[in-house]
């Protein structure tokens, strides 16, 4: 969806599959699930933020988790903002939805 929405998109499986991504490419903004499998976008969003080169990279959670608590944990996280996949159109609209926080975050 994102790529139809004329993003350029790397994703990963995984923390380590992740770190090499950032190795070779240096993303305008980070879109990270909350829930995965090898550390949760909470925590994700923490490491990035201890790390000089990735600390000011925007960082968005999306999750499906009621909008209350994603934006408590957003905010706790240090995150820029969240998406939830409840709003919306959940995914369909996701494109319109990241490309006006790009727009409000990165101009």
């Amino acid at each position: 969806m994102l790529q139809m929405g004329g993003f350029e998109v790397r994703s990963a499986e995984n923390l380590l599959e992740f770190d090499r991504i950032l190795e070779s490419w240096k993303p305008e903004i980070i879109l990270t699930d909350l829930q995965m499998p090898d550390i949760d976008g909470a925590q994700l969003c923490k490491l990035l933020r201890t790390r000089l080169a990735w600390a000011k990279v925007p960082i968005v959670l999306f999750s499906s988790i009621d909008e209350v608590a994603l934006a408590a944990i957003a905010k706790e996280a240090g995150a820029d903002a969240y998406l939830s996949k409840n709003m919306g159109d959940g995914f369909l609209d996701l494109p319109d939805r990241l490309q006006q926080l790009c727009e409000e975050i990165l101009f």
